[in-house]
């Protein structure tokens, strides 16, 4: 699947030798650029994006449906936990804890008013959110609570990823940042400035 402005959602089923365009997609009158897309398993994926957009798909992308109302927030990414919780990341650090019935939301503190760009998890209880001025924040208890680390960087921080086989995250920002981390468990990650590919 892929995502991007005007709404516009894109599937494929067939490795991505061809694509589909998603028909009625919940769209705002205001804004309609979708940021990120999330796969989950059995068909679901979940789209966030500006003017609150939050979106569910529970037949591998060919309809949707919302799972909030609109709100003047960008959703920058989504994490979906194996327990079925998500974890959704935005505009001035907005940290929300939700599930995929849409029902119950909390806002969660995490500490930075620096907007949040990525979210990831490597279980339900560990993941890692980063974004704009070097924002690192880590939680251990399913993103109830984050905790801000110095990785010595003000660039801006884009994407996360959790490299099971390595143990390993890895950051990438702006200018070729990149950072990457050994896992915690139970104590603070390790830091180390990383290379990207092609720099």
């Amino acid at each position: 699947m892929a995502v991007g402005n005007g709404g516009v959602v894109l599937y494929s089923r067939d490795g991505g030798a061809s694509w589909q365009r998603a028909g009625d997609v919940p769209r705002s009158e205001i804004a309609n650029k979708l940021n990120r897309v999330r796969i989950g398993a059995d068909g679901l994926a979940i789209a966030s994006g500006e003017m609150g957009a939050l979106l569910i798909s529970r037949d591998y992308g060919v309809t949707w449906q919302r799972l909030r109302e609109e709100e003047d927030v960008a959703w920058n990414d989504v994490a979906i936990l194996d327990d079925g919780r998500l974890v959704l990341v935005g505009e001035f650090g907005r940290i929300v804890l939700g599930d995929l019935d849409g029902q119950a939301w909390h806002d969660i503190d995490g500490g930075t008013g620096a907007s949040l760009m990525a979210v990831a998890f490597r279980d339900a209880r560990n993941g890692m959110a980063v974004g704009l001025e070097g924002t690192v924040l880590e939680t251990s208890d399913g993103g109830q609570s984050w905790e801000a680390h110095d990785v010595g960087l003000a660039e801006h921080l884009f994407d996360v990823a959790w490299l099971a086989e390595q143990r390993r995250w890895f950051v990438t920002g702006a200018w070729a940042a990149g950072l990457s981390a050994t896992a915690g468990n139970g104590r603070p990650a390790t830091w180390m400035s990383a290379t990207c590919p092609g720099t």
